[in-house]
């Protein structure tokens, strides 16, 4: 009940903070609830965050409660001063906003499903992941033990022990908080989830609308960004019982699928986007309201939400640069009576608040890789990636599967920038036009010539935005054209939709369907044996060594060290990989170790360079199958078995 009131009381006061300092930029309450609360989540995991530099994690999260509070109360009583209302209604008609607010809900509950399917938490006690979700939900749930569960987290990445954590954080931070406020472990994951995906639906209406759409340009807008995707479809209805999976391992002529769309894709369990999207709407939403009203506050508000994406979702953030960046030069040429306040209000803020992020991701890790950003032409268009095009022969020209593997991914999508660049000419003079005809250009394009990431499937948040300003600059166009040509056109629109939503709808009502098959069970009641064992005798700082450090089809996260909060040794070994960790050194030593346990101490001692963290070895059943005699040369190794559990059994690292 305590926790109930806190949020609450969170709640009210990042409305009022948000009504009294964003009166001249936000148009109605409604709106400024969904912003609210997206602002305050990640206004709070910063503040947290820095504060925890000194502070306790626990600490950290009740100075950061009360300094909100403390806002809140300030902003309620200049309100009052100022005699300005709390509630402040839209300028819609009542229809509009009852047609916005019944899109929204329907959506949302949908979406909220399909996250709360990821992860749920049985009567037993153990936890169960979706088929889907089996490789990104543990990790996630890593990160919220791991902050949850310690008195004061390091900000070391959860797998891999000494590193400095290189992932968005701000989201999974909240849930720790939460976690260690005393809130259960399926409420503290999802209910941040829950809230950041309602105001993100709600956000993506809004921007819609703001560019004057009516309903039917808007319901088409949502669905075709949320639900846009490829041509899965043909075959799922072509060969009975396909799915049109994410990766459909095809071969050629065949080509794989690689962009899922936004639901059921990495909307649904790839959490960090769940808060950069709707702060990403946000910034978009106050950087055109700035350039097309010539409005100050509204640039620097832009500036503000564009600053807190970094810590928050790399993608959103990255795509807030390819969004600004061609529409400053744009105004450079063309508006230099707003370019120079853009600078100031906008450019300055966002290069103030990200520019130590930045610093701390590129600056503080130990173990990088080479430098992930790299030129190359065509998006996946390397054969052998996970994903990437398939070749007839590997000295086929890889143009045409390239286009085919586009037109797989993307459909009829790709008349949307087609479209685009055959009438754009015409609307040249909609200075808000410009501005999204940019957008849209440099997010189908920057994806096609770098590649950010080792892994280039996961470019693909790019293409999600790229459809959404396609999508907005189309709707522009639209409204521009004579009333008569203007059904037309919206007819035209809503068959392209209709034709690229299929695929997406399809997974996502399969992932309903199907829910209980495949499903992934964490926290057995042995697992959560040893769980309690080593919350109760170990410090919060050690390392485990597991299977997870291991190349392996069945090796995800080791249940143990993410169920006590405890660090890994290594492990999952391709989340670290995707991230730029460069775990090689690490897992030889780790692989010697498994070989020759006798060297433990040589590999172990903190005074070999080289040395692995490592203070404790669970072996399971995984590891017995690959390292049939491990068990017996440990013990010929001087090794002592602490504690066993099932087929679960300790060992102790640090005596030998």
């Amino acid at each position: 009940m305590t926790l109930f009131f806190i949020i609450i009381a969170l709640g009210f006061s990042w409305y009022f903070i948000v009504r009294y300092f964003g009166q001249s930029v936000f148009l109605s309450s409604l709106e400024m609830i969904a912003i609210s609360w997206v602002l305050g989540i990640a206004v709070f995991a910063g503040l947290a965050s820095i504060l925890m530099i000194i502070f306790t994690t626990a600490t950290a999260g009740i100075f950061t409660f009360f300094i909100t509070i403390c806002f809140g109360f300030f902003s309620i009583i200049k309100l009052k001063k100022l005699k300005q209302k709390f509630w402040i209604y839209s300028s819609d008609s009542l229809k509009k906003t009852a047609i916005g607010l019944t899109l929204s809900f329907f959506i949302s509950v949908f979406l909220i499903l399909l996250i709360a399917n990821s992860l749920k938490q049985n009567n037993d006690g153990s936890v169960s992941l979706a088929k889907g979700a089996a490789v990104d939900t543990p990790y996630h749930l890593f990160q919220v033990t791991r902050i949850g569960m310690t008195q004061k987290w390091d900000f070391e990445e959860p797998n891999f022990s000494g590193e400095f954590i290189r992932y968005p954080y701000f989201i999974n931070l909240i849930s720790g908080i939460l976690y260690k406020a005393g809130a259960s472990l399926a409420f503290s994951f999802h209910f941040p989830a829950f809230i950041l995906a309602i105001s993100g639906i709600y956000l993506l209406l809004i921007f819609f609308r703001s560019l004057g759409f009516g309903n039917a340009l808007t319901f088409l807008s949502v669905f075709g960004t949320l639900f846009g995707s490829g041509l899965g479809y043909i075959s799922y209805f072509a060969v009975d019982s396909i799915s049109p999976l994410p990766i459909r391992l095809a071969a050629y002529p065949m080509q794989d699928i690689s962009y899922p769309g936004m639901i059921p894709g990495f909307l649904v369990v790839q959490r960090p986007f769940l808060l950069g999207f709707p702060l990403f709407l946000i910034f978009a939403l106050l950087f055109i309201r700035g350039i097309k009203l010539e409005s100050r506050p509204s640039l620097f508000g832009a500036g503000l939400t564009a600053g807190l994406l970094p810590l928050s979702h790399s993608h959103s953030f990255l795509t807030a640069i390819f969004v600004s960046t061609p529409a400053i030069i744009y105004l450079f040429f063309f508006r230099k009576e707003i370019f120079f306040d853009s600078i100031r209000y906008f450019g300055f803020v966002f290069s103030f608040l990200a520019i130590p992020q930045l610093a701390a991701l590129l600056l503080l890790p130990k173990f990088v890789l080479d430098s992930a950003v790299s030129l190359r032409l065509g998006w996946m268009s390397y054969p052998g990636d996970i994903g990437g095009i398939n070749l007839p022969h590997e000295e086929a020209s890889k143009f045409i599967p390239w286009l085919r593997l586009m037109w797989t991914n993307f459909g009829f999508q790709l008349f949307l920038p087609a479209a685009l660049m055959v009438f754009a000419q015409k609307n040249f003079s909609n200075k808000v036009f410009i501005l999204l005809f940019l957008s849209a250009l440099s997010l189908w394009t920057i994806p096609n010539i770098a590649q950010f990431q080792v892994w280039d499937f996961d470019t693909n948040k790019f293409f999600a935005y790229a459809i959404m300003f396609s999508l907005a600059a189309i709707g522009v166009m639209i409204n521009s054209i004579p009333n008569h040509y203007k059904k037309t056109a919206i007819i035209a629109l809503a068959l392209l939709v209709i034709l690229s939503i299929p695929s997406a709808l399809i997974a996502s009502f399969n992932i309903v369907k199907y829910q209980n098959r495949g499903r992934v069970t964490m926290f057995s009641e042995d697992e959560r044996t040893v769980i309690k064992w080593f919350t109760h005798n170990t410090s919060e700082n050690i390392a485990i060594l597991s299977s997870s450090s291991l190349v392996a089809k069945e090796t995800v996260q080791n249940p143990i060290a993410v169920g006590s909060g405890r660090k890994a040794t290594a492990g999952f070994l391709t989340w670290l990989y995707t991230h730029g960790i460069d775990f090689e050194e690490r897992s030889a030593g780790i692989k010697v170790f498994f070989d020759d346990p006798s060297r433990g101490q040589e590999l172990f001692d903190t005074k070999n360079q080289k040395f692995i963290p490592a203070d404790y070895l669970v072996i399971d059943d995984i590891l017995r199958e690959k390292y049939p005699e491990l068990e017996k040369k440990m013990a010929e190794s001087g090794f002592k078995k602490i504690f066993e559990k099932g087929g679960l059994a300790v060992y102790d690292l640090a005596h030998q």
